[in-house]
């Protein structure tokens, strides 16, 4: 898209930090917002930001090291101050049975799904509660009421609907929705605004969440829509609830799924 398609949302020189910048669906929200015209500071696992010119800054960032995360966000807090918006876009997804999950594969799933994206969240709100945020930002992303911040976390609809192999997966992504929305309510005092963007399956060919052969296809036998999600279909969501046009709508759960959650025609009914 070119930078006249999103400019009625007005995030021309807003300062976005994308967490997760590297995979498919950071790197393709953070293409969006340059676009856009903002200023993309990425933070990844990978050390390096690709070379594309892309980002205004990179940061190494690693969700298993919950403090470690939260102290990468912060020196780029201490560089450029408070962002105008944070996006979450990063995630792990081990399928497995729960009787055969080892405890350390749980415990290291919820840190990576929901602790460190809200221990993140949690950080964004400090910088932007600081006596010097609101001096130190043009915050074209502020929330309604005055000045702040729009962060956007990735779930999933396996939060809402469950699959075997999904189980712990779903709860990760369940607690995030939780704890985003609970800091929605908490730190909305010091400027933040968040809501959550819950896709469906999206095809993005993922190496560190490798897809079993065949999947694709069986579950695009069963679909709702004729063919499968993939990232750009998910970014228009996040710059509009990036932007100061979705200022309303905080600690919401936004479905982009394709409808999928709602079953299919061929769906066992009572009319046969």
């Amino acid at each position: 898209m070119s930078t006249n398609d999103h400019a009625w949302l007005g995030l021309s020189g807003a300062r976005i930090a994308v967490v997760g910048a590297a995979g498919a669906i950071g790197a393709a929200v953070s293409t969006a917002l340059r676009a856009a015209g903002a200023q993309v500071h990425g933070l990844d696992r990978e050390p390096r930001a690709p070379g594309d010119g892309l980002f205004a800054s990179w940061d190494a960032i690693d969700l298993d090291d919950v403090d470690g995360a939260v102290a990468a966000l912060r020196r780029l807090t201490g560089r450029i101050g408070a962002p105008d918006g944070l996006v979450i876009a990063s995630g792990l997804y081990p399928a497995r049975r729960f009787s055969e999950h080892p405890a350390a594969e749980v415990e290291r799933l919820m840190r990576i799904n929901a602790l460190a994206p809200a221990a993140l969240l949690n950080a964004y709100a400090d910088a932007l509660g600081a006596p010097d945020a609101a001096a130190a930002s043009d915050a074209p992303a502020a929330p309604a009421g005055g000045p702040g911040g729009s962060a956007v976390v990735t779930s999933s609809l396996a939060a809402s609907r469950l699959k075997i192999g999904t189980a712990a997966y779903s709860a990760s992504k369940a607690a995030l929705d939780v704890l985003v929305q609970t800091l929605a309510l908490e730190r909305h005092v010091d400027g933040l605004r968040a809501n959550i963007v819950a896709p469906g399956y999206v095809s993005a060919g993922s190496e560190l969440n490798a897809i079993p052969g065949g999947y694709e296809e069986k579950l695009l036998s069963g679909a709702l829509t004729p063919r499968l999600a993939v990232p750009d279909d998910l970014v228009d969501t996040y710059l509009w609830l990036l932007s100061p046009r979705s200022a309303w709508v905080n600690g919401a759960v936004v479905p982009v799924d394709g409808g999928n959650r709602l079953g299919t025609p061929e769906s066992t009914a009572w009319l046969g």
